[in-house]
């Protein structure tokens, strides 16, 4: 279709896209300029008639809409026709009406509101003329509006025309001609859809028209005292300047004429809708009074109650200066009659132009390339268009262009954007610094004005693009929510323009719409965030970014007072700060730039004297010297000033809230300028701007920070990630409250541990915070763990664990935390337990515990105090007792709190749960479950229990970890923890089951190493800070013990054997003093157990050979004697048990470690990287610097016997003596092997060192000869208590008590058990330190010497006897080695623990044999020895309170010594009181009970004990000596004389003894032909058969009646014994069945033992046989014997053949009889008869039957 020329006004602007170039628009290139003079003459005159007419009719709104249309008009005209108009609504709004108005205005206007009701007539008038105004203006936006609605929806249908446009190539072509060609004053220049660009810009005019369209009718518009324009400029000029920046900064076009005004900004907010302001001043500033808009006549229906409602709020703004009052006119007026006041109409929040601002916002494509030519709607090139029509109406209005011009930025700033887009510019992302480098809102001179003058000459006029915009932002308040929505997608659109208002504006607008419609904003930010292109989502963050700078933007550019009435949710973090905040928000400024430059006065110089009292010599004045001194003081300041500001870092301060610091604001003000600054703070009112930015935009935070992982690179070659940074940084410094709000809002609510997540994530990121940042977020989190600690929930304990987890990754950025304040501050807050290591809170008293019924049953529960050291084991034990739950099921009930209903773990202290509070009692239920479920609760519980406690050590370490005063923190620190009574205990705890298995096993245990990984890296930070601090050992001891218990609980973890290894060595070095004297006896006992347990871990192993070596190169000597000391007392030099004692440590794992002393140790976990010396570590003490580093076994040896030498007696010298019996048979057993390197000596040689240190220390040993002068255990006054403890009758003793038990002893009741206990102690303490050092020293020798002699002779039969012999003790060595031994002898028959101690025994059993007697010199160290052995059984014999201790194993291992001794040397058997040692022994074993010297009655129990024989194995030992003796001293001695001389005994019983034990033994030794036991002599062997035969059949002449026994024993013997009458009467003595038991056995033993001996006796012994089988007195015992000598037959059978054949013949005397005679005649016929058996298992059975026998018989006599 065709459209003329004349049409050409009435087409759309876009219809033309289809045609061709033709001549009329084209071709001819004529210039068809636009008359400037003109339109400017007829702009003048119509702003004359605006002035002039009633406000609003002129012109008519039908009229107004239509000059969009208006034909052959040029667009620039009609711009300057909307923008008088504009101006006309601005300067009314601003309350600068014509001034014809306010001619009837009173002189004086009173400062108060009015106080009567009737107003002046003229004010009432005036009231009227504005609301008509209002009203008239409000027309003129509807039908502005309205028109442009039609125009936008014209526009719609001719999209296909702009498509084909667009992708034709000619029309490009044309597009790109028109875009460069374009220009305003030339009417052939603009396109043919000139009216298009003529219809936006006035679009925009009228919009800004529009906006004001309901306000003008302001009653601020009577600015001055009078009505006449002089007085109006002064007012003007007092109260304007800063109105631009403040009120509306957003202006759409500036008229800055000297007594020009600005034009209107675009403006909605009608004056009704705001609340707060409506008192604001007449007579005061203008900053904010272009929002404050008049109520027109028809929103008067409101009542009074509105008014004063609004005008109660008057101060609520905060925005007025002191002086300012609200004027006649202001807001509060009511109304003036009753039709202002009944006319409803809602003009102030219905705009329904409003609409049309949306939708031409949204009418342009934001996706042009800008590539070689722009869309036609292409938003950029309607940028380019509107510049260009503002250009030219200033130039109508006689502004010249073409030189920059002076008066300020923003005019400039338009042209080079002009230039910019005129060029075509590339790409639409720019670097954010450019858009926000000058000010979003630049401040404009204004100067005032009295009357409007319309000489616009220099009028100077903003950009109008972002007028939808800015209107938008101004009518917030009455926008509904679905504009917000339409209007979000232009606002984020237009964040990242060049040009500063438009950004702003957009900016504002779009954090308003978040706060209206947060979803849809939300959902704009992260589609941007998560776009698959990095650079959409660069631009992205970098919109966030301006949305974030610009947040100061918004409130001052809605309408004043807007906060009242646009409400914004407030923030929702539910947990409150710290009460005072802990730590400093920011360190200050070092010497600021933006701060005034203070000279240094010369009186504050301080000079320090003193460093410069030098001599003035005759050149020199003192007052030169003086200056000369100011001056390096100075100089010297300066340079600490210099090297402070290097050291700041600048980029941690926001430097724009910083550099706005007005200095007169904090200052006092001098006198004299009192004056002056009163009047210049009147024209200058300043107030902090307050920022909008609601959470939803927040939120974008998250996944900011998640880009922080983001390495993608944008085409221009940018990081995602390093974008995302700045972007964090530069928030993080300005307000990081603000930036974290979202996050912080949602820790308390939903999705927590992902907010952690975020949280740990931009820690990680960026580690140094920035101080401020690191403050608050140190602050919220210690105030949201309080929260969780103020009211418990089932996950608190969860979520603490995660809060520590963040706070400490922040606490090392924070400045000023000490720990005194964090323990006050806490303690106030009552949540110090939760976060501090070091809280020490009283725990509760008690507890209550609900029984396991249901709740509402009703049941009573039970209250249990609580101790310092209850643990949760002890109330649940007696909550089970208490409760009645029986015994089978107590594994299945568990403690459980009753609020969070945490289970609790059996081993935890109730201490580290529950805290005292007054009146509260901590609650817990007894619950029922299943061991399994249960066994999983406690490993959750335990899971979350350490994460907690790790974060609280964390906590402390970061803290320490900042180098500032670490000093003292390090001893408030150690304080606190020496006072803790849960340190060190719970630095260890550990519960071990929980990590063994179950679903989270492994996990608790990877937690619980480190928990302690962290304690030791704590302790180190503490030692490392306070290197040299700590003067004692008591200081370090408790942390020590936290490094040996972490190694111990983990020592096969490397992280932590490394760790605390380091922290070893460290400390060493720290604390020289300590570890001097002795510090490492605190740590080396916890590494010497765990070198011998770990001796197959190699990793373990070399490991702590590494320390021990750091340990010798730094304190030499003295460390190996403290390393002997330490481990001298848990030695396990018990080599004999299969199983090592793990507390203990092996003698060989100790040498192995000497012996790595002998070699470099290499460093398997470097170490030595963690160690702060210089490496190789150098020895602390300079007298051992030339000292070789390497240290062998055999100087360890010498050291010890230096100390032992020097001091034998002292602890110190016992110490020494059970390290050298630990390690020297080590070394002599060591120095064999081929592969020990000698360094050049030869295995003789060594082991002649070893003798003469040997010799050495034996010799010294004097100290250890003395004899023990302490108290006795069963001395003489405890004698007697056996008979006090049996006399109280069978079942007297309330308590059974052991061999061992003290309380035998007790010799007087009357005594304090107490008192005597400790006495007993004391003296068991006195008699083992008596005993330890001898008994070591014996045991050692005795070692050497047996181990060396076999070594010795090995060596001289290999090398055939070279060189002479070593002697490895000397008689000297030997006579003291006696001398020790008796002194333990004299002591042992007190003691048994002396009597069986290893050195005693293997001196009597290696050294006394093994020493040449001969020598005379060496004799009377023998007596001495025989002497005391023999005392000693004498008084075992002779007293019953040492009988009854004595251990017979020990002194049966003494009489073995003897037995070897007189093997060996057997002239020794001669002596004396081996003689009466062997009778006494005789007498112990034949139970002899003459218990000669004990002059008391003694009681049957007594008696009982004295005639008990010792155990077998010491009787077979006495036998053996008894038998070398008879052999030993030849043929004057015999048996006979052994046995008295007498083959009757007095009595039954001493035969009995006699032959069970003595003969019998006696011939089991010897008859069973053994090669080490010499043969006995027939003389002897015929008595022994005579003592046997005598004792069956007691000869006639020689029977005693049976009266010299005891009347129990006898009584015994007659219960247990059948006795028969006989057939003989004239028998008359009775033989006791046990002696012919005992007798037919000994029988039995001679038979099979002598054989061949018995030749010339069998006869004997066949007619004993007769003789006892014709009287039938033994019975079952005789046939016992017939039955076997029929089975073995010896000659004796065939003697007693026929006797057997008569004697079965007889009827039996009983059953038994009868059974035992039938299997004599089966074994005669030669039926049953058992295999034969060889003598020695014969032996054996008949030795078993003895042993029966025995038993048998003791039962008998001393009853069961």
């Amino acid at each position: 279709m065709y459209f003329s020329h004349k049409d050409l006004s009435r087409r759309n602007s876009l219809d033309l896209g289809e045609h061709t170039r033709d001549s009329k628009f084209v071709i001819l290139k004529e210039r068809k300029l636009v008359p400037v003079q003109p339109v400017f003459n007829g702009m003048l005159r119509f702003a004359f008639l605006l002035e002039t007419c009633q406000p609003g009719s002129v012109p008519d709104p039908y009229l107004l809409a239509a000059v969009l249309d208006l034909p052959h008009a040029p667009v620039v005209a009609k711009a300057s026709l909307f923008l008088e108009c504009s101006y006309f609504v601005h300067c009314c709004n601003k309350g600068q009406w014509p001034t014809w108005m306010k001619l009837n205005f009173p002189i004086f206007r009173p400062s108060g509101p009015m106080a009567t009701r009737g107003a002046p007539s003229g004010m009432r008038r005036t009231h009227i003329l504005q609301r008509a105004a209002g009203k008239m203006f409000y027309q003129w936006a509807e039908a502005l509006g309205s028109r442009l609605e039609e125009l936008l929806h014209e526009d719609k249908q001719n999209v296909s025309n702009i498509v084909s446009m667009v992708t034709e190539e000619g029309r490009q072509k044309e597009l790109l001609m028109e875009d460069e060609e374009e220009d305003f004053l030339d009417e052939e220049r603009p396109p043919p859809w000139e009216r298009m660009y003529s219809r936006e810009a006035n679009r925009r005019w009228s919009m800004a028209l529009s906006s004001m369209g309901h306000s003008q009718t302001s009653a601020q518009s009577l600015q001055s005292i009078a009505a006449l324009q002089a007085e109006r400029k002064i007012s003007f000029v007092l109260h304007e300047p800063d109105n631009e920046s403040e009120g509306s900064s957003n202006t759409t076009v500036t008229m800055q004429d000297k007594k020009g005004r600005r034009p209107p900004p675009p403006q909605s907010r009608p004056f009704l809708l705001r609340r707060g302001t409506a008192g604001a001043p007449t007579t005061g500033s203008f900053k904010r009074r272009s929002l404050k808009l008049r109520r027109s006549a028809k929103e008067t229906k409101e009542p009074d109650c509105d008014y004063r409602s609004d005008n109660s709020e008057q101060g609520g703004a905060g925005e007025v200066s002191g002086e300012e009052s609200p004027g006649i006119l202001s807001d509060d007026q009511p109304p003036e009659s009753p039709s202002d006041s009944n006319d409803t109409d809602d003009t102030s929040k219905h705009m329904p132009w409003m609409k049309v601002v949306v939708q031409v916002a949204n009418s342009f494509n934001f996706y042009c390339s800008h590539q070689s030519f722009c869309h036609p709607c292409c938003y950029r090139r309607h940028m380019r268009a509107c510049s260009r029509l503002i250009k030219a109406v200033r130039r109508i209005y006689g502004e010249e262009f073409g030189l920059v011009n002076s008066s300020g930025g923003p005019e400039t700033d338009a042209e080079k954007h002009h230039r910019e887009d005129t060029k075509k510019e590339k790409s639409r992302g720019r670097k954010v610094s450019d858009q926000t480098s000058t000010q979003a809102s630049p401040i404009r001179r204004k100067d005032s004005m009295g009357k409007r003058d319309r000489n616009m000459n220099s009028k100077k006029v903003r950009e109008i693009f972002h007028t939808p915009l800015a209107i938008l932002v101004k009518g917030a308040v009455v926008l509904s929510e679905e504009h917000f929505v339409d209007i979000l997608p232009v606002a984020w659109e237009l964040l990242l323009e060049s040009n500063q208002e438009l950004a702003a504006v957009a900016a504002s607008l779009f954090i308003l719409a978040a706060v209206k419609a947060p979803n849809q904003a939300m959902g704009h930010m992260h589609h941007g965030l998560h776009h698959q292109d990095p650079a959409v989502r660069i631009n992205a963050i970098l919109r966030f970014q301006v949305l974030w700078k610009l947040r100061y933007q918004v409130w001052p550019r809605m309408e004043e007072g807007a906060h009242v009435t646009f409400k914004v949710p407030p923030p929702g973090i539910e947990f409150t700060l710290p009460s005072p905040k802990i730590g400093i928000e920011s360190l200050p400024v070092v010497d600021p730039p933006w701060m005034p430059q203070v000279k240094t006065k010369v009186e504050e110089v301080t000079i320090s004297q003193e460093s410069h009292r030098s001599l003035v010599t005759a050149t020199k004045t003192r007052k030169k010297q003086q200056t000369e001194l100011i001056t390096m003081a100075l100089q010297a300041q300066e340079d600490k000033k210099r090297a402070e500001r290097e050291n700041f870092l600048i980029t941690t301060i926001p430097i724009t809230v910083q550099a706005a610091y007005e200095p007169s604001l904090y200052h006092a003000v001098g006198d004299e300028e009192q004056g002056e600054s009163t009047q210049r703070n009147t024209s200058h009112h300043i107030h902090s701007a307050h920022s909008l930015f609601p959470s939803c935009l927040c939120s974008a935070v998250i996944q900011i920070i998640n880009l922080l992982d983001d390495a993608a690179v944008s085409p221009d070659g940018n990081a995602v990630y390093e974008v995302a940074y700045q972007v964090i940084w530069s928030c993080l410094v300005e307000d990081s409250a603000l930036f974290l709000r979202y996050v912080l809002e949602r820790l308390t609510r939903d999705k927590q541990e992902l907010m952690f997540k975020i949280l740990r994530h931009l820690i990680r990121f960026v580690p140094k915070l920035p101080q401020q940042a690191a403050f608050a977020l140190y602050n919220y989190i210690i105030g949201y763990v309080m929260f969780y600690v103020r009211s418990p929930q089932e996950d608190c304990q969860k979520l603490i664990g995660a809060a520590l987890s963040i706070l400490w990754m922040v606490v090392h950025s924070v400045h000023g935390i000490m720990f005194k304040d964090l323990k006050q501050i806490l303690r106030k807050e009552q949540c110090d337990a939760s976060i501090l290591l070091t809280a020490n809170v009283p725990s509760a008293k008690k507890i209550i515990v609900h029984g396991p019924q249901e709740p509402d049953a009703g049941g009573i529960p039970s209250q249990f105090p609580v101790q310092e050291d209850t643990q949760f084991c002890q109330i649940l034990r007696e909550s089970l007792d208490f409760f009645g739950i029986e015994e089978s099921r107590h594994r299945e009930f568990f403690l459980v709190d009753h609020k969070t209903h945490q289970i609790h773990n059996p081993s935890s202290y109730v201490r580290d749960f529950y805290f005292f509070k007054r009146s509260q009692y901590p609650q817990l239920e007894l619950i029922h479950m299943k061991p399994e479920d249960a066994f999983n609760a406690l490993q959750k519980q335990e899971l979350l229990h350490k994460f907690v406690e790790i974060g609280k050590v964390l906590l402390t370490w970061a803290i320490l970890k900042n180098v500032d005063m670490v000093v003292q923190r390090v001893v408030f620190l150690h304080e606190e923890l020496m006072k803790l009574p849960s340190f060190p205990r719970k630095a260890l705890e550990a519960d071990l089951d929980l990590y063994k298995e179950g679903e989270m096993g492994k996990e608790l245990l990877g937690l619980d190493v480190l928990h302690k990984f962290m304690w030791v890296r704590l302790i180190a930070r503490m030692f490392e800070a306070m290197a040299g601090n700590f003067a004692y050992s008591g200081d370090i001891h408790l942390f020590l013990n936290v490094l040996n218990g972490a190694v111990i609980l983990h020592s096969e973890d490397a992280c932590i054997l490394r760790y605390v290894t380091a922290t070893y060595i460290n400390a060493a070095h720290n604390f020289k003093n300590i570890f001097s004297t002795n510090g490492y006896l605190l740590i080396m006992p916890t590494l010497l157990q765990l070198y011998s347990n770990h001796q197959t871990n190699k990793l373990v192993k070399t490991t702590v050979e590494y320390a021990v070596k750091q340990f010798y190169l730094m304190n030499r000597k003295p460390f190996i004697l403290q390393m002997f000391g330490s481990v001298s007392a848990i030695l396990d030099t018990d080599e004999e048990s299969q199983y090592g004692d793990a507390h203990k440590v092996q003698s060989s794992c100790l040498f192995n470690l000497l012996l790595s002393l002998e070699t470099p140790s290499p460093d398997p976990l470097h170490i030595g990287e963690l160690v702060k010396e210089d490496k190789p570590l150098k020895a602390i003490d300079f007298c051992y610097h030339d000292e070789n580093e390497m240290v062998t076994v055999l100087d360890c040896i010498s050291l010890c016997v230096m100390v032992v030498a020097y001091a034998a007696d002292s602890v110190r010298g016992h110490q020494m003596l059970t390290i050298l019996e630990a390690i020297l048979p080590c070394y002599i057993q060591h120095i064999q092997l081929p592969s020990y390197k000698k360094n050049g000596k030869t295995e003789k040689e060594i082991i002649h060192q070893v003798a003469v240190a040997v010799k050495t220390l034996v010799n010294n040993c004097e100290a250890l000869a003395k004899n023990y002068n302490g108290p006795q255990r069963a001395s003489p006054e405890h004698k007697g208590s056996s008979q006090r403890n049996y006399s109280r009758g069978p079942y007297s003793p309330g308590f059974e008590f052991d061999d061992d038990s003290h309380s035998k002893y007790m010799s007087d009741h009357s005594r304090s058990k107490v008192v005597y206990e400790r006495d007993l102690e004391d003296s068991e303490v006195l008699r083992n330190e008596f005993r330890r050092p001898r008994d070591i020293l014996l045991s050692m020798v005795a070692e050497f010497l047996t181990k060396s002699t076999a070594r010795l002779n090995e060596i001289n039969k290999k090398s055939g006897q070279d060189g002479k012999a070593i002697e490895l003790l000397d008689i000297r060595s030997h006579v003291r080695l006696a001398d020790v031994a008796h002194s333990l002898l004299k002591v042992s028959p007190y003691d048994p623990d002396t009597m069986a101690c290893r050195g005693l025994q293997r001196y009597m059993n290696d050294i006394l044999p093994s020493t040449e007697w001969t020598n005379e010199a060496m004799r009377p160290a023998l007596i001495t020895i025989l002497r005391r052995l023999d005392k000693t059984f004498n008084k075992i014999y002779k007293k019953p309170s040492i009988r009854r201790h004595t251990d017979w194993e020990a002194a049966a291992g003494f009489l073995k010594g003897i037995y070897e001794t007189l093997s060996r040397y057997p002239y020794i058997v001669h002596m004396q009181h081996l003689k009466t040692l062997i009778n006494t022994c005789q007498a112990l074993i034949v139970g002899d009970s003459t218990s000669a010297g004990v002059v008391e009655c003694v009681s049957s129990a007594t008696t009982a004990l004295m005639s008990q024989v010792p155990p077998p194995h010491f009787c077979s030992t006495v036998v053996r000596l008894i038998a070398l003796q008879i052999i030993a001293i030849g043929e004057t001695y015999s048996l006979e004389q052994v046995c008295g001389g007498s083959s009757v005994f007095p009595t039954h019983d001493k035969t009995e003894n006699i032959l069970m034990n003595l003969l019998m033994p006696l011939c089991l030794r010897v008859g069973s032909g053994r090669k080490d036991v010499p043969r006995m002599r027939q003389a002897d062997i015929s008595f022994a058969l005579t003592v046997v035969l005598h004792a069956m059949s007691p000869p006639a002449t020689k029977t005693a009646p049976v009266t010299a026994q005891n009347i129990k024993t006898a009584s015994e013997m007659r219960t247990g014994s059948i006795t028969y009458s006989g057939r003989d009467n004239k028998k008359t003595t009775k033989i006791a069945r046990s002696l012919y038991q005992v007798a037919f056995l000994a029988l039995k033993i001679m038979l099979i033992c002598f054989e061949s001996e018995l030749v010339v006796d069998w006869a004997r012994v066949a007619k004993t046989i007769r003789d006892i089988g014709k009287h039938n007195d033994a019975g079952s015992e005789f046939w016992t014997c017939i039955e076997f000598i029929v089975t073995h037959r010896t000659p004796l059978f065939v003697l007693l053949h026929p006797f057997i054949i008569v004697k079965l013949s007889q009827p039996p005397m009983s059953d038994h009889e009868r059974h035992l005679q039938f299997l004599i005649r089966e074994k005669l016929k030669g039926y049953n008869l058992p295999i034969a058996k060889c003598t020695g298992s014969l032996l054996m059975d008949l030795a078993h039957e003895m042993k029966e026998l025995k038993e048998e018989l003791e039962d008998r006599r001393y009853g069961n």
